[in-house]
């Protein structure tokens, strides 16, 4: 993990600016908001639950035509899995470089040109890497996630999004027993399926946001002014059964 105080003193400046959110910042923000020093964190279990509710809710948003209800829902999904990301994997703006180095891992393009008939079945490593800037900050990150992969039809993002959650609920749940799953070509540098999966997560969420014109940064940062959605404190007080039983929002 990166060390907290840095953080502290970029995110203040970020508060300020309304820029500058790095990627590896948004765990930060999801602990100092949601985990204070008076409870226990959340246990890995209850974060993937409280992320794939999230993540539903704010597909169904999308599904049912209802927009008011999309912001909330992915920005509390975007800001737990940043931080299962961050339990699992050392650095997640490296390790979402790597798996979406400026282009395609299938195909090598930029936009992606892959299609049902002739996707490869397997990702493999970029040789040559594009002449693309690594990107720094949360808008960056969705930028990049559009131009690889320019939005879709809603029904082709959600259902994308839907199959990587299947994935990412399988690696969680036999808990590195995939042993080699993914792990070839262009994913060779990650140590098990569940870090590959929870990045391939986050980055369908950018895509969701961008289907939507919506922007993730500056929602993270609306965030950690205003508080929690639900309990409104800037220090939340729920519970996971909260967190649950918000599912009807």
């Amino acid at each position: 993990m990166i060390s907290s105080a840095p953080r502290a003193i970029r995110l203040t400046a970020a508060v300020a600016l309304r820029a500058d959110l790095g990627l590896n910042d948004c765990a930060h923000v999801a602990n100092v908001l949601y985990f204070s020093d008076k409870r226990p964190s959340f246990t890995d279990a209850e974060l993937f639950s409280i992320l794939h509710l999230k993540a539903a809710k704010a597909m169904k948003a999308v599904r049912v035509k209802r927009p008011e209800r999309f912001p909330h829902n992915i920005t509390t999904a975007f800001l737990f899995a940043s931080v299962l990301a961050d339990r699992r994997v050392l650095n997640v703006e490296q390790a979402m470089w790597e798996a979406y180095p400026g282009e395609c891992t299938y195909c090598h393009t930029a936009p992606c040109s892959c299609n049902q008939t002739n996707r490869p079945e397997e990702r493999t490593a970029t040789k040559k890497r594009r002449r693309c800037t690594r990107p720094r900050t949360v808008r960056e990150f969705q930028k990049l996630s559009a131009d690889i992969y320019p939005p879709q039809n809603d029904l082709d993002t959600l259902v994308h999004l839907a199959e990587e959650f299947a994935e990412l609920g399988a690696a969680f749940h036999l808990n590195g027993k995939l042993t080699g799953l993914s792990r070839r070509g262009a994913h060779a540098a990650f140590k098990d399926p569940f870090e590959i999966e929870v990045i391939d997560v986050m980055s369908h969420l950018f895509k969701i946001a961008t289907s939507q014109r919506f922007d993730l940064e500056n929602a993270i940062l609306d965030r950690q002014i205003s508080g929690c959605h639900q309990c409104r404190a800037t220090k939340c007080a729920c519970t996971v059964l909260d967190f649950l039983d918000d599912a009807h929002k």
